[in-house]
């Protein structure tokens, strides 16, 4: 787990959440969980240097089929903030 994200949860260690936890916080397969359609809780960081990018490529929410949004970071700022 990067250093920046355990700072920012305030702890020592982190780790990512197994296939099933995964699945029920955000109804997502691991691989293919978007910022798009998250349930109302986990927060989305955005690390600077995306926002820097010309455009992005962003997985559609399953790896089972190819879901895909190509737009530029710009619509990264659309995302609903708490």
């Amino acid at each position: 787990m990067n250093r920046a994200v355990r700072d920012r949860l305030g702890t020592r260690k982190a780790s990512f959440a197994g296939p099933d936890e995964t699945r029920e916080l955000t109804g997502m397969e691991i691989g293919g969980v978007t910022p798009f359609g998250l349930p109302d809780g986990p927060p989305v960081w955005i690390d600077a240097d995306v926002m820097c990018r010309a455009r992005l490529v962003l997985g559609g929410g399953s790896r089972r089929r190819s879901w895909k949004v190509i737009s530029t970071p710009e619509l990264l700022t659309e995302l609903p903030v708490d």
